[in-house]
């Protein structure tokens, strides 16, 4: 949509598979800039919080899994996403993902078992 909406920018300097990488690149280090921006705020809250003697463990367990959750590769992170936190079946998840049936089984199976040991070693 942001390539559409800045047309009118591409000069022809460049060719425009590199201009339209350019912009896609721009947009993920925004998108990026903003996630590390909440993941600050989250952590500072959660910090202020605990300093108030007031606990809480869901906000600490939501943490701890978006954490555990950003460890995993990108396609784990999708499979894992779609089939255990969006319910989707490991077709519907394939379908979606564009991946054949037994990766995204694999995916999910080694997201799974990566989460329960990284979740498992915060909590020990």
């Amino acid at each position: 949509m942001t390539a559409w909406m800045n047309l009118r920018s591409f000069d022809g300097r460049s060719s425009f598979r590199s201009w339209l990488c350019g912009v896609a690149y721009r947009k993920c280090l925004t998108e990026r800039r903003s996630s590390l921006r909440s993941k600050q705020r989250d952590t500072i809250w959660a910090d202020q919080r605990a300093g108030e003697g007031v606990e809480k463990p869901a906000e600490e367990d939501r943490l701890a899994l978006q954490s555990a959750m950003e460890s995993l590769p990108l396609e784990q992170r999708a499979a894992v996403a779609l089939c255990l936190a969006a319910d989707f079946s490991h077709g519907e998840a394939a379908q979606a993902l564009g991946a054949p049936l037994g990766t995204v089984k694999s995916h999910v199976a080694r997201g799974r078992a990566k989460l329960l040991q990284v979740l498992e070693l915060r909590n020990a």
